[in-house]
């Protein structure tokens, strides 16, 4: 991994799940995206690469209406998963995986 990835300057986990943890490795050669596979105890199970970056690629941001008002975005650079925000009667709506997340109106 060295040889791919370089000195190692820091690891960000982005994404837990039942089974697995996605976790950035950050080097001075290039970028590393870890796959890290847990069993019903969270212990690990096998750790492999899940997609490698170069330090200097660019990640896209995409955005796009979807519908009256909304907005899909995908493109984060720790590769969280695309969301969808959109107006609510009760403020701005984000979903992202099923979940939803109300941000109340601002009031004046």
């Amino acid at each position: 991994m060295k040889k791919k990835v370089g000195d190692a300057h820091s690891l960000h986990p982005y994404l837990l799940t039942e089974h697995y943890a996605l976790v950035r490795m950050y080097g001075s050669e290039a970028i590393l995206d870890l796959i890290i596979y847990l069993d019903e105890e969270k212990k690990i199970k096998g750790i492999f690469e899940h997609g490698m970056y170069a330090l200097n690629q660019e990640i896209p941001m995409i955005a796009h209406p979807t519908a009256e008002g909304s907005l899909y975005l995908n493109g984060f650079l720790y590769g969280e998963k695309a969301l969808e925000i959109s107006p609510h009667p009760e403020g701005l709506m984000i979903i992202q995986e099923g979940r939803k997340l109300i941000l109340p109106a601002k009031e004046d």
